[in-house]
């Protein structure tokens, strides 16, 4: 027990650590996309892309340039600086608020430096979103999932590739992805609601203070291993202030995180015999809930044959999973969010629900059949054909757009992806219907016989 008091104190002075930062050392020569270029964005040929066009001024520049420079010194992007900036998007200008946004250095490691974006009215449909180099998102592989996910009744945000322009700097192209907001879920037949999330914070702040450890041994201290883990964050949501000011909505927001962490503790209770106290305190807790207590396993199901459809192990892990609280069915609905990285081409891959990091759901019988259920869905005649198809012109136009600028790899080209996936869902089809006979011996009891044993075959 001192060893948990130790790991959660531990954890928190590290978050308090990461959170405290430290003031802005302003750069004198702006860099990346607030560089001086002798080229101005109209100069450069005109793009078939949705243009978003960002100004900011320049000693404010400054302070996301310093932000960038600290990520790049720390390994890790620390501080979240927000200034105010104009955006021209969808035919209309409007006031913004603007940050540097990401976790790890990748957002900030080339001239494409990613961006957290709210306006204060409503563009392209949104308040909230993020830009970001399409690298960061696997290229058109995300974007893919996300389409997929909605196509199949899953939540998932708003997703495309637009052209940037940021201080009359023509910066190419995007990813943009919404955020999590009422604009979201609304955009997809849900109403207004709290989503919930387990806090990442510590994750990033027991990483920065303890990184060498995750190069130099194989696993590092206990606060570094448990400091990754679901069971031990807080519980938090998105856009906490405006949903606590309604009765309606305060009250399912503590519902929703009440099942949050109920989730936690039927993590908890998985865990080894030598967190015995840990496992008993939680399974009195639980009186007796099962995950479909918590979760719509239903989609949750859903959520991950898609993640074996796309090879996609990026998104199983737990500390970065989002839930809306469907106030129909008083359960937590998975959102698709940041699921894939590196090439999805595999052509068979172990399904995700075996996966580690969920396997323990599988103790629900619902979710289990709801599995098979999707992957027959899936696997059915023309299912996969019928979205591939729906989604083939944007996925081209945004793949050419890539590729004039040389970021498409060869695995991402269109044919390659939807051939990957076929095979895999003839994979999937070997799992519910195998080839090989199966052999047995039995008995046949003939009605006209009165009960008498006699020969027979079953076929």
């Amino acid at each position: 027990m001192n060893v948990l008091v130790g790991v959660v104190v531990g954890v928190l002075l590290c978050y308090a650590w990461f959170k405290m930062g430290s003031g802005p050392d302003l750069p004198e020569i702006l860099e990346g996309p607030f560089a001086e270029r002798t080229q101005t964005a109209e100069a450069l040929p005109p793009s078939p892309l949705e243009q978003i066009r960002i100004t900011v001024t320049e000693d404010d520049a400054r302070i996301l340039q310093s932000v960038r420079d600290r990520a790049l010194e720390d390994g890790l992007i620390t501080r979240r600086d927000v200034v105010p900036a104009t955006v021209f998007a969808g035919g209309k200008e409007v006031s913004a608020k603007i940050r540097i946004k990401g976790d790890w250095t990748d957002h900030v490691d080339s001239d494409k430096w990613s961006f957290r974006i709210e306006v204060e009215d409503s563009v392209l449909g949104m308040r909230r979103f993020s830009i970001q180099n399409a690298s960061t998102r696997t290229y058109t592989l995300e974007w893919l999932f996300l389409e997929f996910a909605r196509r199949t009744g899953l939540l998932a945000p708003r997703s495309m590739f637009v052209d940037v322009v940021v201080n009359d700097n023509r910066m190419g192209v995007y990813q943009l992805e919404e955020h999590f907001t009422k604009e979201m879920l609304e955009s997809q037949g849900r109403r207004d609601g709290p989503i919930v999330h387990f806090n990442e914070d510590p994750v990033w702040s027991t990483f920065l203070q303890f990184r060498q450890f995750y190069t130099e041994h194989e696993r590092g201290p206990l606060l570094v291993t448990q400091a990754r883990e679901a069971w031990t964050a807080e519980v938090d949501a998105f856009d906490e202030k405006r949903l606590a000011r309604v009765d309606t909505l305060n009250q399912r927001l503590h519902r929703a995180l009440g099942q949050l962490r109920d989730a936690q503790r039927f993590l908890i209770q998985n865990l080894s015999d030598e967190q015995s106290l840990l496992k008993r305190q939680a399974l009195a807790e639980l009186q007796g809930q099962t995950i479909d207590d918590f979760f719509d396993t239903d989609k949750l199901a859903s959520m991950l044959v898609l993640c074996s459809l796309f090879d996609a192990k990026h998104g199983l892990a737990q500390h970065q999973w989002r839930f809306y609280h469907d106030p129909m069915m008083d359960r937590l609905e998975p959102i698709a969010f940041d699921m894939t990285w590196g090439p999805g081409t595999s052509r068979t891959s172990e399904l995700a629900i075996f996966d580690p990091s969920v396997k323990d759901y599988l103790r629900s019988d619902r979710y289990y059949e709801e599995v098979f259920h999707s992957l027959a869905r899936l696997s059915a005649p023309g299912y996969l054909e019928g979205i591939l198809e729906d989604v083939k012109e944007d996925y081209e136009k945004y793949s050419a757009a890539l590729e004039a600028e040389g970021e498409l790899p060869d695995w991402c080209r269109f044919e390659v992806i939807a051939s990957a996936m076929k095979a895999r869902r003839a994979h999937f089809r070997s799992l519910l219907s195998p080839t090989d006979i199966a052999m047995f011996s039995c008995t046949v009891y003939e009605d006209d016989t009165a009960g008498q044993e006699g020969p027979g075959i079953l076929e």
